[in-house]
């Protein structure tokens, strides 16, 4: 009883740091002024320090998927917390770069001044929150209770069926192909910046070179996904014709 309960805070606890840290990345990457940097460090100092910051969260992230370490959660017990210890993990690695992080706005690539043009400070910032609401829709489709790790848990609780019963091997394959759901949307936020300064430039290649690696889908991916969209789309229309009709 005792462990179930632990669990249940862990998990409840590192769901909302987490939601938490989602919203402070979404504002750190869509900040649309120009950043400032008032550091007496070279530029290679802290452009050594910003790719340590990513190397160590891609090197968390990377180890922490690797079934390693899910064998050494079982074997310990705590596979029921396996995924909200590595959710949690990844959460606090994101506060530590963003709290580290060094703009570099002496070297640039790109800048677009918004500051003298409402118009384009607009259409920046009306695409940044469209790119985000579809972001984080594409995340709902990928059963979020499980890609945060409360479903685990609440099984655990329960004494319900494990993760690898209630999603389908079909879904279960198509996670592991595309372990970042909303990979597009998120590239396409690295990328579609004002300011392109040569921190963000690291932070856009490092990353969307991190997530193309990880994909593997084929075809069959595809029509499982569209199949999957349709049938849904079937199922609440046929429900809502239901309702009218009683």
């Amino acid at each position: 009883m005792i462990v179930r309960a632990l669990f249940c805070i862990v998990a409840s606890a590192a769901t909302v740091y987490t939601l938490f840290t989602i919203l402070q990345f979404a504002k750190f990457l869509s900040f649309l002024n120009f950043p400032q940097n008032d550091s007496d460090a070279s530029t290679f100092t802290m452009f050594t320090i910003d790719v340590c910051l990513v190397v160590l969260f891609m090197a968390q992230h990377s180890g922490l998927a690797s079934p390693t370490y899910g064998n050494k959660m079982d074997d310990w017990g705590l596979s029921p917390i396996s995924r909200t210890v590595y959710v949690l993990t990844s959460a606090l690695m994101l506060q530590l770069l963003m709290y580290l992080w060094q703009p570099i706005p002496e070297v640039h690539f790109w800048v677009i001044d918004i500051s003298e043009s409402p118009f384009l400070a607009l259409f920046f910032t009306v695409l940044h929150f469209v790119l985000w609401i579809v972001f984080f829709l594409q995340v709902l489709v990928y059963e979020p209770l499980h890609l945060i790790g409360l479903r685990q848990v609440y099984d655990y609780i329960k004494n319900s069926q494990t993760a690898q019963t209630y999603l389908s091997p079909r879904l279960r394959l198509l996670l592991a192909q595309m372990p970042h759901s909303g990979a597009g949307c998120f590239i396409a936020i690295l990328w579609l910046q004002p300011y392109m300064t040569f921190d963000r430039m690291i932070l856009a290649t490092v990353f969307t070179a991190y997530l193309c690696c990880s994909l593997s889908l084929t075809q069959k991916d595809y029509e499982y996904v569209k199949k999957c969209a349709w049938s849904t789309k079937t199922v609440h229309t046929v429900s809502y014709r239901a309702k009218r009709v009683n």
